[in-house]
């Protein structure tokens, strides 16, 4: 079933069409769940918006968002254009010039952040998060004038829905609850259609949505991986992972971990990131509010019994990922100081390799806890524990100073890292020396930037 999108979302643009590029990246299993196989004219005309490959109408939506705890209230797709939908998938075409909402930006998207949406979304997907992902990327003979002059790239993303939180904030700080319930509306039967027959709507769109980005949270710190701009306009309604900006994995297991350089107070460090999600839900539960027939006080209670619930939810899925790690089939709250007792010998340790030893090695552990571990292994376990670890742990993540070199080459002009890279990343379970090498002291990143 099509869905129309409400008109007051989006203005219509038009995408700066370069007359030459290079097609350095093309995603074969995204082009199969498009049901699609593009040839090279094919895909750059898409990649340079000038087809109608998906519809007729290309334009950029407005939204509005909470960065960094700051309410934004006009925000919206500076640098992204709708281009449609195929196969119950929305195709958008980023980097593709000023927009209404580019705030006197340029609208265009250097070529290394590109790559790194492109390189970790795919991993995400490999590995089993739910995740927005690249169809491919393409070197657009354009420059993008940063700290200094940049080749630019254009990138086809694909997702569920690219409806975000500050979507729906947009609607509610404007006062304009009508447009709000029509966005709601729109969003609960494109995303969520098995809600169409429940009698209280927004409240199980609600649930809904907070329940799928809670997993994709813990998912994505289950393997260290550090979002680095979780602000309201960068948490999609779908759950999938969205905007890969300054995103990177910790190596080093440390709770505290930034590597975002505009994070300066440190609000989406690795151990806070669940606790922002819960902030982040709270904006959401506020801007659907008006929806509920409510008055303040009964919205209040309301929601305050939902994040109850929420908060529960959120302990017992994160408790459940974390004992899978360490080989435990099933785990309840319950094994909550048990669990996290366990994570404090890994303080300062390779947080990947360490549960890929873990698996051959239980020694890795002190020994009073090695003895608990396993009688909670066989207490809790209808299959092997190696098994379980192997299922939870990939075998490499993308690491942050392979990510960069392979980025620097690439605005040399050499892209056969790039291309080993890609290949690396297709299986993210299967032993890679290429990725399990931890960085030197040289080689560590310190900081990762934002795209735009």
């Amino acid at each position: 079933m099509k869905h129309t999108r409400p008109s007051f979302l989006y203005i219509n643009v038009s995408p700066i069409v370069p007359e030459s590029g290079e097609i350095l990246l093309l995603n074969n299993k995204v082009q199969k769940q498009l049901n699609s196989q593009f040839d090279k004219n094919q895909l750059f005309n898409i990649l340079t918006g000038n087809t109608d490959t998906f519809g007729a109408n290309k334009y950029a939506s407005v939204y509005a968002g909470h960065q960094f705890g700051y309410y934004n209230p006009q925000l919206g797709d500076g640098r992204a254009i709708y281009l449609g939908e195929k196969n119950g998938f929305e195709v958008q075409l980023k980097g593709s010039g000023p927009t209404p909402f580019s705030r006197n930006g340029d609208g265009l998207c250097p070529l290394g952040p590109a790559i790194r949406e492109y390189i970790v979304s795919k991993y995400m997907k490999n590995a089993g998060l739910s995740t927005t992902q690249v169809l491919s990327v393409v070197k657009n003979g354009l420059i993008a004038y940063r700290e200094y002059p940049l080749p630019a790239a254009s990138l086809i993303r694909v997702a569920k829905s690219h409806l975000r939180i500050g979507h729906f904030e947009y609607f509610f700080h404007k006062g304009k609850f009508k447009e709000l319930e029509e966005l709601f509306n729109y969003s609960q039967q494109k995303i969520y259609p098995e809600l169409n027959n429940k009698n209280n709507r927004p409240i199980e769109f609600f649930r809904l949505v907070s329940k799928n980005l809670i997993k994709s949270v813990n998912h994505w710190m289950s393997i260290g991986f550090i979002h680095g701009v979780m602000n309201t306009d960068n948490m999609a309604i779908s759950g999938e992972i969205i905007d890969y900006g300054p995103c990177a994995f910790m190596e080093e297991y440390n709770p505290e971990q930034v590597f975002s350089s505009i994070d300066k107070n440190g609000r989406y460090r690795f151990n806070n990131q669940q606790n922002i999600l819960l902030w982040n839900l709270g904006c959401l539960a506020l801007a659907l509010s008006p929806l509920l027939g409510l008055s303040n006080i009964e919205c209040e209670q309301l929601f305050d019994e939902e994040f109850e619930k929420l908060e529960k939810f959120q302990k017992e899925d994160w408790i459940i990922r974390l004992g899978k790690k360490f080989g435990l089939e099933s785990c309840e709250v319950s094994h909550w100081d048990f669990l996290h007792s366990l994570l404090s010998p890994i303080q300062g340790k390779d947080f990947t390799n360490f549960f890929n030893h873990l698996e051959k090695n239980l020694n890795d552990l002190p020994k009073d806890l090695v003895q608990e571990l396993k009688h909670q292994q066989k207490k809790n376990n209808n299959q092997n524990p190696t098994q379980i670890m192997l299922s939870a742990n990939p075998k490499f993540v993308p690491r942050n100073h392979v990510l960069e070199d392979v980025i620097n080459q690439a605005y040399n002009e050499n892209y056969n890292p790039l291309d080993l890279l890609n290949k690396a990343i297709e299986d993210p379970f299967k032993e890679n020396r290429y990725l399990k090498k931890p960085a030197s002291e040289n080689e560590k990143v310190l900081y990762t930037f934002c795209g735009t």
